[in-house]
């Protein structure tokens, strides 16, 4: 059952601020964030040549297309904040709409959060050499920070999001012509096929988790449904604008690393694109280029903690979260209790966790399972009519586009899992956990409803 709250219930309502574009932007501030800075290195060391890394990028862009496809049509039937978690709850009950919210609440949000801090951190010390060492205590600052903005309202949020997505929009563009137009090719034997160390699909496996990371954070949109015009039509139309966007940017950004630099190169550098401007312009070029990466990461992270915010508020409107994070700010409309218990558990996640690759791929793991029920969800809400009422998108190609999503996903965590099980077994521990932690809760509420 959906539960929508009436007037009388809940006085205070979100505002209605977000359309196309700016949806869009939003999508794109939160999509291209540290992943396309960050992720080539390994990406291209998991990959014997520039074909396989080429298409890698292309193939994992469209099959998140499709993904986000699927996604837009959940958010047309169930506009409503915290629209992601509402569609497993409703379609699977209330139990598996508990583990997500935990996974998200005590594994994969804080850890990505993190993870951003992190990078935006990292790259911070290339402007500032001296602040070397401080790694996390700076990302903790960019959380904090960011978390405010957050808690100052809607507006400011937006006005971040979308300011950080056209800024680096434009300059990754800029970025791909300098490249091309100064940058000397990269000697022809950086370019030959060599094979890596490690079975083919175990090392594709895990490139296409890096891959699908830079990708990811279309589905968070879903998060604040509620606060568009027209759900309906206007979060597929950010959909299709933003990943379509995403796919052309990423390719052309990995041609401009692959001219500049060659395989050779990019496997010996982490922070790539400072690598490739540094060749060409020296300190100057390096220090544009991770300002380029702060801004990026700054958009990704502000979007990240609106829609997290918004999952737990959700979550407490339905009785499978604490109360207390069910409350707007009567003057800034938003959930402010919601935002600071996310940047704590953020600022936690990165004091325990100070390896970007752990913090990765622990976020992705575990997205992937919900990722892959939610995609299955669209069978479920057809067939029991609802949002039937609701104009607005409808998926091509069903039913074979949404099970092509779910075999997708399922195939990366199949291959994660058998061939990378000493890190894997750690993430699935932390989910199990929340089973007996979902049997609690809901004995506890049970009870008190009996007491009632």
């Amino acid at each position: 059952m959906i539960h929508k709250e009436s007037e009388s219930e809940s006085p205070v309502g979100f505002r209605k601020l977000l359309g196309s574009w700016s949806g869009a932007l939003t999508v794109l501030a939160v999509v291209i964030g540290a992943g396309i800075y960050s992720v080539p290195q390994q990406v291209a060391t998991y990959c014997d040549g520039p074909a396989m890394m080429m298409g890698l990028w292309a193939i994992i862009g469209l099959l998140c297309m499709a993904a986000a496809l699927v996604w837009a049509e959940v958010g047309a039937r169930l506009p409503y904040a915290g629209s992601d978690y509402l569609a497993l709850r409703t379609c699977f009950g209330r139990h598996v709409g508990f583990l997500y919210g935990w996974r998200s609440f005590i594994l994969t949000s804080p850890s990505n959060r993190a993870a951003l801090g992190l990078i935006a951190a990292e790259y911070a010390v290339i402007l500032f050499p001296e602040l070397a060492g401080h790694q996390v205590l700076l990302g903790i600052g960019v959380i904090v920070i960011l978390g405010a903005v957050n808690m100052a309202g809607l507006s400011y949020a937006t006005g971040v999001n979308v300011g950080s997505a056209g800024i680096k929009v434009i300059a990754l563009m800029v970025f791909v012509i300098v490249v091309f137009a100064y940058g000397d090719p990269a000697p022809v034997t950086s370019m030959l096929e060599q094979e890596s160390n490690g079975p083919l699909i175990g090392r594709l496996a895990l490139a296409a988790m890096l891959v699908y990371f830079s990708y990811t954070g279309w589905g968070r949109i879903l998060a604040v449904a509620e606060e568009f015009n027209n759900p309906g039509k206007q979060i597929m139309h950010s959909m299709v604008i933003s990943m379509s966007g995403a796919i052309v940017l990423y390719l052309l950004v990995n041609a401009a690393y692959l001219h500049v630099l060659g395989m050779d190169g990019i496997r010996t550098h982490a922070a790539v694109g400072s690598a490739a401007l540094d060749l060409l312009f020296g300190k100057v070029g390096a220090a544009l280029f991770a300002i380029l990466v702060i801004v990026s990461v700054i958009g990704s992270m502000s979007t990240s903690i609106m829609s997290s915010s918004r999952l737990y508020y959700a979550m407490a409107k339905n009785g499978t979260f604490f109360q207390y994070f069910h409350q707007l700010d009567p003057r800034t409309r938003v959930p402010t209790r919601a935002i600071g218990i996310h940047v704590v558990l953020a600022c936690t996640m990165l004091i325990l966790r100070q390896r970007f690759v752990d913090l990765v791929t622990s976020a992705v793991f575990i997205n992937l399972i919900f990722f892959a029920l939610r995609a299955a969800s669209i069978f479920i809400l057809r067939k029991k009519g609802i949002g039937d009422d609701l104009p607005g998108f409808r998926i091509p190609l069903y039913p074979v586009l949404p099970l092509f999503v779910i075999i997708f996903m399922l195939s990366i965590l199949v291959v994660r899992v058998v061939y990378d099980w000493d890190r894997a077994w750690f993430d699935l521990l932390l989910l199990a956990v929340g089973i007996p932690a979902a049997m609690i809760w809901f004995r506890i509420q049970e009870r008190k409803a009996e007491r009632e």
